[in-house]
C-alpha cells in the first residue's frame, strides 16, 4: 500500500473545516504546532470513522 501524500491530508483538512481549498487553512497550521497536532489528530479520527472501506 502506497502511503497517502501529506497534501491529500491537509486538502481534507481545509473541506473539514469549511474552507474550498488550502488557502484559507494554511494559517490554521502554520500558527501553532501543538494546535496542529490536536487538529489533525482529531481529523485522522474523523476521517477514519467515515472513510469507505477498501475493496
Amino acid at each position: 500500500m502506497t502511503p497517502t501524500p501529506i497534501a491529500h491530508y491537509l486538502f481534507l483538512l481545509a473541506r473539514y473545516l469549511g474552507h474550498r481549498g488550502f488557502k484559507s487553512t494554511w494559517w490554521y497550521v502554520s500558527s501553532d504546532p501543538h494546535s496542529l497536532r490536536y487538529a489533525g489528530n482529531r481529523f485522522f479520527k474523523f476521517h477514519k470513522s467515515h472513510a469507505e472501506p477498501n475493496i
